[in-house]
C-alpha cells in the first residue's frame, strides 16, 4: 500500500469515527473504496488510535488491542 494512500486512509478514518470508535459499517465502506481486507482497515485505525466499535467493549487501550490483533496462536495436539 503506498504511503500516500495510507495518508488518505487515515484521514477518513479520523474524519468518520465518532470519538476514537469507527463503526463496523464505514470501516466495510473505506475498505470497499481502497479495495482492501478489513483487517486492513481495522489496523491502519488502531495504529492510529482509532478503535473498530467491535472491540470498545473490552478494557484495552489501542495500544493493547493492537498487540492482541497481531497476535496468533497455533493449537498441537488436539484430538
Amino acid at each position: 500500500m503506498a504511503e500516500l494512500e495510507s495518508a488518505e486512509i487515515v484521514r477518513i478514518l479520523q474524519k468518520r469515527s465518532r470519538g476514537n470508535i469507527l463503526s463496523h459499517t464505514e470501516q466495510r465502506k473505506i475498505a470497499e473504496k481502497f479495495n482492501l481486507p478489513l483487517r486492513d482497515i481495522e489496523k491502519i485505525g488502531l495504529e492510529h488510535s482509532i478503535l473498530p466499535e467491535r472491540f470498545s467493549r473490552n478494557s484495552l487501550s489501542c495500544h493493547e488491542q493492537l498487540r492482541l490483533f497481531q497476535s496468533r496462536v497455533a493449537i498441537i495436539g488436539c484430538g
